[in-house]
């Protein structure tokens, strides 16, 4: 891994949780179209992976007030009335960069500064051109927060294909995939076994995976948020269709 310097607020795991309790998922799935539309995203794993899925692990809830005494606690107070936290002085202030290439990045973006802003952070957004979206902000790491998605495969899908959101010798700002400069050697080792399991067999590895997301979630890696449905349409006449 790159050493880089720790976020000054997002190194913080307790303000991490009250991101991930402060903003309604179920907001923006509704914008989609609701249940249509997406489905809630709770760890490393899409959930159209069954396997390896863990359909057990629970997200965090939407709880603005649990989110705010979680803040409350560790130190980060409105002082002054101005509707901001501050803590040694610091404001709780974020910036949220996006590209609306794809509308639910930008849908994401909005909820999340209205609803994060009523907890006490101040939201501020930077729209940033797809292109200069992937060098600046995806590979160059040059973010607080940002709406990003992944697709994994573009094959038959393998929980495999998301690991690289995780692993430490991916955060290389420039051209790793690990955007979020999550570095935990235990996840590194778990990964590295789901990969060399004699035989490869299902059972062996998803209970390796579920671990990978019971992990990453305890530890709010990311805040994992939703997918969307994507629905494949074929004329009739096209035999063997099987998206």
């Amino acid at each position: 891994p790159v050493e880089q310097t720790p976020h000054p607020i997002l190194s913080d795991i307790n303000v991490r949780k009250a991101i991930a309790m402060g903003f309604n998922i179920d907001d923006v799935i509704t914008t989609l179209g609701g249940a249509d539309g997406g489905v809630p995203l709770v760890g490393a794993v899409a959930p159209t992976i069954g396997w390896a899925y863990d359909s057990e692990l629970q997200r965090y809830p939407y709880d603005p007030d649990a989110a705010a005494q979680l803040l409350e606690d560790d130190g980060w107070v409105d002082t002054n009335g101005d509707g901001v936290r501050e803590k040694d002085g610091m404001p709780l202030e974020l910036t949220i960069s996006y590209s609306n290439i794809l509308q639910h990045f930008e849908t994401t973006a909005l909820v999340a500064q209205d609803e994060l802003q009523k907890i006490g952070f101040k939201i501020n957004l930077d729209l940033v051109e797809w292109a200069n979206y992937i060098d600046q902000i995806y590979y160059g790491q040059m973010y607080d927060i940002t709406p990003m998605s992944n697709s994994g495969g573009t094959n038959t899908p393998d929980p495999n294909d998301f690991m690289t959101l995780l692993m430490s010798k991916e955060d290389v700002p420039g051209s790793g995939n690990n955007l979020a400069s999550y570095v935990n050697p235990e996840i590194d080792d778990l990964i590295q076994q789901a990969r060399t399991v004699p035989g490869c067999a299902p059972e062996d590895r998803a209970a390796i995976y579920y671990q990978i997301q019971q992990k990453a979630h305890d530890d709010v890696a990311y805040n994992f948020t939703y997918v969307p449905s994507v629905f494949q349409v074929a004329n009739n006449r096209v035999g063997n269709f099987n998206p």
